[in-house]
């Protein structure tokens, strides 16, 4: 797929340091339009809204809904003929079973997979032990495995076919707190784990 047109959503809201670093590293491949929230939308699951308000952003449209309201938004009206949808980066993972039908993100991948657009969501897995992990991944610098690992699946699932046999991924990559670590961890394929205690 050569320069294509991408229809970026979040949870965390158009103004998240996550949804930001995304925008711009995936900008480098080609279209994005941002259709993504006013505020944190996170855990809101499938939730859809009857009506909702949309203004224009400087990075596209912000609509004051969930993620899916996001993605019916932007596939229905606003952008129906993006290549691909991508959710995310969520500051927080998405890795176990009980969290998908949860998540905003994993949502909005889950409701572009109705409109038969492939779609891949984001999240960073921050391993507070013991700290506010809240305090953790303020920089878009922090996403930058997290926007290259998308960056990689946006320039290659395709080709690759990943999406006749997936109608969408959830992507989750370990935050690494030392900027000096430059070379992203390798990329495996799981299936999400059926523990409870995440």
């Amino acid at each position: 797929m050569d320069e294509p047109r991408i229809l970026l959503t979040n949870d965390d809201g158009i103004d998240s340091v996550g949804f930001r670093a995304l925008y711009e590293g995936l900008s480098t491949l080609g279209e994005v339009v941002a259709v993504a929230p006013a505020d944190d939308q996170s855990s809101v699951g499938r939730s859809i809204s009857h009506e909702v308000d949309i203004r224009e952003h400087d990075l596209g449209y912000v609509v004051e809904g969930t993620p899916v309201d996001c993605v019916v938004a932007g596939l229905g009206t606003l952008c129906p003929d993006v290549d691909l949808v991508v959710s995310g980066c969520n500051k927080g993972a998405n890795i176990g079973a009980y969290v998908l039908g949860r998540s905003g993100t994993v949502s909005a991948a889950v409701e572009a997979a109705f409109f038969e657009v492939p779609a891949i969501s984001v999240s960073l897995y921050i391993d507070g032990g013991g700290k506010d992990w809240e305090q953790l991944a303020t920089d878009t610098e922090d996403f930058r495995h997290a926007t290259a690992a998308a960056s990689y699946l946006v320039d290659h699932a395709h080709k690759a076919g990943v999406f006749e046999a997936a109608d969408y991924l959830n992507v989750n990559v370990p935050f690494v707190a030392d900027s000096a670590v430059d070379e992203p961890t390798e990329m495996v394929v799981t299936h999400p784990s059926t523990r409870y205690e995440m």
